[in-house]
C-alpha cells in the first residue's frame, strides 16, 4: 500500500476551549466528590471482608436526583471510565464506593470501581456527561495510612483528614507531622539519648513502656531522653485539637560480647521488658478444657545478613523492628524446654499490622518454631523434619509455608540481653492463612454464598483468652462432624465424642473455623459451610453416580490437590498424618482443596520405622477409603508419583533440598543446638536421606515401570523413526490416554514399538501389567518447524481484566478471572516450534503439556485460564491450544515467553495511562496494533469489541483508493481541549484502524513550518462508548497551532 500522509487541519491552541468550564447538555446534579481514602490500612471494610480504598459522592442539592450520566475516572483522558449506576441519591445523603477494582455496581450496592486508587498520587475526578465536577488535578498529593483527602464547605480547597467519615459529614482534622525518632529502633551498649522532633512545633507527648501516648496525659517531650535499659517508646505530636500519626521505635540493650556477636543466619532479638515468662497455654490430648493465654507486648529486632555467604551481625542496623504480641504455641510442643511461638507484628498505633520480617511475604502473624534434635527422635532429630517438608511440597507446586532459619535471642527477665539469652536456632515462617500469594480465596461473605474459607482438622480450638461469650456470642468451641459413610449423622455440633462412621473419625480431631475463626464465624456462614460438605458426602457416597466426571465428587474436590497432598504425608510418614494440623481450604469456586502441610515436628521420617512398610500410610483416614476406591483417582496417585519421582522426589532433588538447609543451618550451630557433634549430625542427615531413597524405591516397587521414549521429544523432520520400550505389556497411543477411565485399554492404542514422524504428536505410553498400570510417558514431537526464537513470535492479545461473569456464567461456578486468555502470534513465514517453551511471569505454562505446541505462518494461539469458561463465553470455533496456571495481574503484570536458552517475547503493561485502560475491567483485551513489534504502550490498543477477538485479529484494514484515506484516518476532526493540567489533543474514530499512523506536530502559526513537536507525548487512549475509540496526547505548554498528520503503517 503506497504511504500516503495526510495533515488534519490546524487547530489553534490559544483558542482551545477550556475542559473544565465546557457546557454539559443538561445542567449538572448538586454532587461532589467529598472524600477519599487511598491507603486504607485499619478502617472499613468492604462486602469481602477487605479493606479497600474508598472515594464518598455527597448530594448537597435539596431534591432526589439520579445519577445517570455522573462517573468516576482516574485519567483525565477517559471521563466515562467508571459510570455510576443510574439509580436515585437523596438529597444530604453520602455514597460511600470502593475503589477496588473488583467494578460491581448492583443498583443497591455497594459499588466497587474497575480501578484502584494509588496513595503515592494520581488523577481523580467525578464527571457529568463528561464534563468534570470535582477534580483532583493532575494529581492529588501521596497519601498517607488511614488518613483521608477531601473538602469541607468552610475551606477552599481540600484537606488531609486524620478522622475518616466514610457516608458522614467530614470533619475538619487536618494532619499534624509525625514525631521523627533518633536514633532509629537498634541494638546499643551503652546508655543512649534519644531526640524527638516534630517540624511545626507542635507538643511531643511519648510513653516508654509500651502504652498508648495520650496528649494531656503522658509526659511532655522537652530535652533528649536518655536511655540506660530496653525501650519501647510510642510518641504522638497534637497541634491543637489535632493529632498526628504515632510513631515508635525499640531499643534493647544487650552486653559488649552480644554486641559483638556474628552468626552465619539473620539474628532475632525479642525483649519483653521483664514480665516473665512468655505466656503458655495448657493442652489436652482433644483440646477441650483449655483456655488461651493473652498476647503479651514485646519488641522484636531482625538483622539480615548483608549477604549470603557474609555472618549477620549484631552491630548492624535491623532490617526489620518493631512492637509485637506474643505468645506460645502449638499443643505438645508447649512442653518443650524451648517453646514455638505466635508473633504478631503491631503498628505504631498499637494495632496489628502487616510485616515483612526477612524478606517474608507480608503477614499479620508469624510462628517461630524450633528444630530441637535432643528430645529423641520423635521431635526433629535432624532439624529439617518441617523445613524439608515445607520445601518439597513448593517443588510439587503446592503451597507451603515460607521460612527463613534464625538465631534467636529472648529476654524475659529484663535488664541487659546477653549471650545466656540464646534461645538457637528457629525458624520464622508465615502462618497458614487466606491471601493472593498464600491460599487465594475471598472471604467469606456475610449470608455464606461468596467467597472461600479455611478450616482446620485438630484438637478443637481453646477457649478465648477474654473468656465465654466469644465475639459471636457462642460459649463453647465450635466445631463440627460429618455423617461419614452412612449418611446419619450421629455426633452433634460442638459436642464429643465422635459418634458412629462420622468424620474425621480420630477421637482428637474435629473440623474448626479458621478464616473464619469460631469465635468471629456467624450462623449463616456455619451453616453455609456444613451444608457444602453435606452435599459434598451425599454425592461421594452415591454409588450410582459419584463417579461422574461432571457431577461426582470431582465437582467439589481438586483432584490433583487431594492426590499429591496425600502423597506428600504418605511419603514423609508423620504421626500427625491426616489426623491433626490439616488446613482444608474452600476455594472461590466452592471446591475443597486439602490444604498445606504443616507441623511434621513429631515422629516421621525414619523415626516412624522401615521405609519399606506402610505402601498406603493412614489411608483409612478422612475421605480418602472412599476415594482410592475409585480406580481413576487410585491411578491419578501413580501417575503423579511417577512424574514427580522423575523431578521434585528424585533422590538427587530431595537430597538438594537437605543439603541446602543443612548448609544453612552449618554443623556449628547444630551441635550449639544440643547435637553431640558436627558427625553425629551428619549421620542423622543421612539417615534421613537414606530413608527416603529406600521409601521412594518402595513405592516405585508397588507400580508397573513406565516405558521409555527415544527420541525423548523435540522438533524433528518428518521420517523420524521413534522407538519405544517397555519391560511389561505397552500401549501408546498418539491422540489420548491409552487408558481408558475406569482402567481399560483405549480403542486407538497401540502396541507398535516404532513410530514414523509425519506430524506433531504427543505420545503417551504406558505399560501394563495385568490390571495395573504404569504412570504415563510422554513425548512431544514438533515437525517440520524452526525453534521459536526473538524474532519469530509476538503476544498479540492480553486479556487481564476481563468483564464479570455473567449469570449464567457465575451458575456454572466462573469467575472473572477464569475468563482471562493469552494470544501468541506468527507473524512470519516460517512454522515455529514451541516444544521446549514455557511462558513465566504471572502466569506460568509448559507448552509440552499444551494441546498445540507449534504455530504456523500468520496463525494465533490461544491460551486460556481455564478453558471450560473459554468455551463458555466464546464458543467451540475458538480452540484453546493451552491453559496456564496463575491469574494475570489486573493493576499490571509482566509475561516472558522463553526457551531454555532465551527469552523469546515479553511484555509488562500496567493499567495507567498511555496504557489502554479500558483493558482493565472495561471488558476489552489488550490487543498489539498490527504490524507493530516491541512492547511499548504505543503498539497496544483495545480490542474492536468487547470480549477481545482471541484467535483471530480485529484490524480494520484500509482497502480503498488513496483519495478515501482521509475518510478511513480522520472520520471525524481533531479536537483540542484545555485540561487543569495543559492541553489534551483528541482524535476520534472506530476502533481498529490500525492501518493508520498518527503523530502530532506544530507550528508558531499556520504559515511557518510544521514540525514533529516533543511538546505532545502520547497519553494514551479511551473508549466512551463501545463504537468509538480516542486518541490522546497531552502537552502542559505546546507551541501555538497544532495538527495531525496520518500515514500509512
Amino acid at each position: 500500500m503506497r504511504r500516503t500522509p495526510w495533515q488534519s487541519f490546524p487547530l489553534c491552541v490559544a483558542a482551545a476551549s477550556a475542559w473544565a468550564l465546557t457546557a454539559p447538555s443538561a445542567a449538572a446534579p448538586p454532587v461532589i466528590l467529598s472524600e477519599f481514602l487511598a491507603a486504607n490500612q485499619n478502617g472499613i471494610r468492604d462486602e469481602d471482608g477487605d479493606r479497600s480504598d474508598w472515594i464518598e459522592l455527597h448530594h448537597s442539592g435539596s431534591e432526589t436526583i439520579s445519577l445517570a450520566g455522573l462517573s468516576l475516572s482516574d485519567n483525565p483522558a477517559d471521563p466515562q471510565r467508571w459510570p455510576l449506576p443510574p439509580v436515585t441519591m437523596e438529597p444530604g445523603t453520602y455514597r460511600v464506593i470502593f475503589a477496588s477494582g473488583k467494578d460491581r455496581r448492583p443498583p443497591g450496592g455497594p459499588w466497587h470501581t474497575s480501578f484502584r486508587l494509588d496513595a503515592a498520587g494520581e488523577f481523580l475526578a467525578l464527571y457529568y456527561q463528561g464534563s468534570p465536577l470535582t477534580v483532583f488535578a493532575p494529581a492529588f498529593p501521596p497519601q498517607s495510612p488511614d488518613i483521608s483527602f477531601g473538602s469541607l464547605p468552610s475551606l477552599s480547597s481540600p484537606q488531609f483528614m486524620t478522622q475518616p467519615t466514610p457516608g458522614a459529614p467530614n470533619i475538619l482534622s487536618p494532619p499534624v507531622a509525625p514525631v521523627s525518632i533518633s536514633p532509629p529502633s537498634a541494638l546499643f551498649t551503652n546508655p543512649i539519648s534519644v531526640t524527638l522532633s516534630q517540624p511545626t512545633g507542635a507538643t511531643i507527648f511519648y510513653t516508654l513502656d509500651g502504652t498508648t501516648p495520650q496528649p494531656g496525659l503522658s509526659p511532655v517531650y522537652s530535652s533528649p531522653i536518655v536511655l540506660t535499659n530496653s525501650t519501647r517508646l510510642r510518641t504522638i505530636a497534637q497541634s491543637g485539637a489535632f493529632t498526628s500519626s504515632p510513631a515508635s521505635a525499640s531499643w534493647i540493650r544487650v552486653s559488649p560480647d552480644l554486641a559483638a556477636y556474628q552468626s552465619p543466619l539473620p539474628l532475632l532479638f525479642i525483649d519483653n521488658f521483664g514480665q516473665g515468662t512468655i505466656p503458655s497455654k495448657r493442652w489436652s490430648s482433644d483440646g477441650s478444657n483449655i483456655r488461651q493465654v493473652p498476647l503479651q507486648q514485646a519488641a522484636w529486632l531482625l538483622i539480615e545478613r548483608s549477604s549470603p555467604n557474609t555472618p549477620a551481625s549484631a552491630s548492624s542496623p535491623p532490617q526489620s523492628s518493631g512492637l509485637i504480641c506474643i505468645r506460645t504455641r502449638g499443643a505438645v510442643s508447649t512442653s518443650w524446654a524451648q517453646k514455638p511461638y505466635s508473633v504478631h507484628p503491631l503498628g505504631p498505633d498499637g494495632l496489628s499490622t502487616d510485616a515483612s520480617p526477612l524478606g517474608l511475604p507480608p503477614n499479620d502473624e508469624f510462628a517461630l518454631y524450633y528444630p530441637d534434635p535432643t528430645g529423641g527422635d520423635f521431635r526433629d532429630p535432624t532439624m529439617l523434619f518441617n523445613t524439608f517438608a515445607y520445601d518439597l511440597s513448593r517443588s510439587l507446586g503446592r503451597w507451603a509455608a515460607r521460612f527463613r532459619f534464625t538465631e534467636v535471642f529472648i529476654n524475659e527477665d529484663g535488664g541487659i540481653t546477653t549471650l545466656t539469652d540464646r534461645r538457637g536456632i528457629y525458624a520464622l515462617l508465615e502462618k497458614v492463612s487466606r491471601g493472593p500469594d498464600r491460599l487465594d480465596f475471598d472471604r467469606l461473605s456475610s449470608d455464606g454464598t461468596r467467597g472461600g474459607a479455611l478450616l482446620s482438622i485438630n484438637r478443637m480450638d481453646p477457649q478465648p483468652a477474654s473468656g465465654w461469650p466469644s465475639p459471636n456470642g457462642s460459649t463453647t468451641p465450635q466445631f463440627f462432624h460429618t455423617a461419614g459413610p452412612d449418611r446419619i449423622l450421629q455426633s452433634p455440633p460442638n459436642t464429643t465424642p465422635v459418634r458412629g462412621d462420622d468424620l474425621p473419625a480420630f477421637p482428637n480431631a474435629f473440623i474448626n473455623f479458621d478464616q473464619p475463626s469460631g469465635d468471629s464465624i456467624n450462623p449463616t456462614q456455619r451453616a453455609s459451610l456444613v451444608l457444602w460438605f453435606s452435599s459434598f458426602e451425599d454425592v461421594l457416597y452415591n454409588d450410582a453416580s459419584w463417579r461422574d466426571p461432571i457431577t461426582g465428587w470431582r465437582r467439589f474436590l481438586i483432584e490433583d490437590d487431594w492426590a499429591s497432598g496425600y502423597l506428600i504425608h504418605n511419603l514423609i510418614r508423620h504421626s500427625d498424618a491426616l489426623r491433626l494440623s490439616l488446613y482444608p481450604w474452600l476455594g472461590n469456586d466452592r471446591r475443597l482443596r486439602m490444604g498445606p502441610v504443616w507441623d511434621v515436628n513429631f515422629g516421621g521420617y525414619f523415626v516412624q520405622g522401615q521405609p519399606d512398610s506402610a505402601p498406603w500410610y493412614r489411608r483409612d483416614q478422612l475421605w480418602f477409603p472412599r476415594l482410592f476406591a475409585d480406580p481413576d483417582f487410585a491411578q491419578r496417585y501413580t501417575d503423579l508419583w511417577s512424574t514427580y519421582r522423575r523431578t521434585a522426589l528424585s533422590d538427587a532433588a530431595m537430597d538438594a533440598i537437605i543439603d541446602r538447609q543443612a548448609a544453612e543451618i552449618t554443623p556449628a550451630k547444630a551441635v550449639a543446638q544440643g547435637l553431640p557433634s558436627a558427625a553425629a549430625w551428619t549421620a542423622k542427615l543421612d539417615s534421613m536421606k537414606a530413608w527416603l531413597h529406600g521409601r521412594a524405591a518402595f513405592f516405585d516397587a508397588q507400580f508397573p515401570i513406565s516405558p521409555s521414549i527415544s527420541p525423548p521429544g523435540g522438533s524433528f523432520p518428518s521420517g523420524t523413526s521413534v522407538s519405544l520400550t517397555s519391560p511389561s505389556a505397552l500401549l501408546w497411543s498418539s491422540s489420548t490416554d491409552p487408558r481408558l477411565p475406569g482402567g481399560n485399554p483405549a480403542p486407538a492404542a497401540s502396541s507398535d514399538a516404532t513410530l514414523t514422524l509425519s506430524e506433531d504428536v504427543r505420545i503417551t505410553a504406558r505399560s501394563r501389567n495385568g490390571p495395573a498400570w504404569s504412570g504415563p510417558v510422554s513425548a512431544v514431537f514438533a515437525v517440520n518447524a524452526l525453534p521459536a526464537s526473538s524474532d519469530s513470535l509476538l503476544f498479540s492479545e492480553i486479556h487481564y481484566h476481563p468483564a464479570p461473569p455473567s449469570n449464567s456464567e457465575s451458575a456454572a461456578g466462573f469467575s472473572r478471572s477464569d475468563f482471562e486468555f493469552l494470544e501468541l502470534f506468527n507473524p512470519g513465514p516460517q512454522r515455529i516450534s514451541l516444544v521446549d517453551a514455557a511462558l513465566s511471569g504471572d502466569v506460568s505454562l509448559r507448552f509440552s503439556d499444551a494441546a498445540r505446541w507449534s504455530i504456523n505462518p500468520g496463525e494465533r494461539l490461544v491460551l486460556a485460564a481455564n478453558p471450560n469458561a473459554f468455551l463458555l463465553r466464546y464458543g467451540p470455533s475458538i480452540p484453546v491450544a493451552g491453559s496456564f496456571s496463575g491469574n494475570l495481574a489486573d493493576s499490571g503484570g509482566t509475561i516472558t515467553l522463553s526457551s531454555p536458552s532465551a527469552v523469546i517475547a515479553s511484555i509488562s503493561w500496567n493499567d495507567k495511562a498511555p496504557w489502554p485502560i479500558a483493558a482493565d475491567g472495561g471488558g476489552w483485551s489488550l490487543t498489539r496494533i498490527s504490524n507493530t513489534i516491541g512492547s511499548p504502550p504505543e503498539s497496544w490498543r483495545t480490542s474492536v469489541t468487547i470480549g477481545g477477538s482471541p484467535g483471530t485479529s480485529d484490524h480494520l484494514p484500509f482497502s480503498g483508493p488513496a483519495n478515501t484515506w482521509p475518510n478511513y484516518a480522520f472520520p471525524s476532526p481533531p479536537v483540542l481541549r484545555r485540561t487543569t493540567s495543559g492541553y489534551l489533543l483528541e482524535l476520534s474514530g472506530p476502533p481498529g484502524r490500525d492501518d493508520a499512523v498518527f503523530s502530532p506536530e506544530a507550528a508558531t502559526a499556520p504559515s511557518n513550518p510544521w514540525f514533529a513537536s516533543p511538546a505532545w507525548s502520547f497519553a494514551g487512549e479511551s473508549r466512551p462508548d463501545p463504537a468509538t475509540r480516542k486518541l490522546l496526547w497531552s502537552a502542559p505548554n505546546p507551541p501555538p497551532f497544532a495538527r495531525i498528520r496520518a500515514v500509512h503503517r
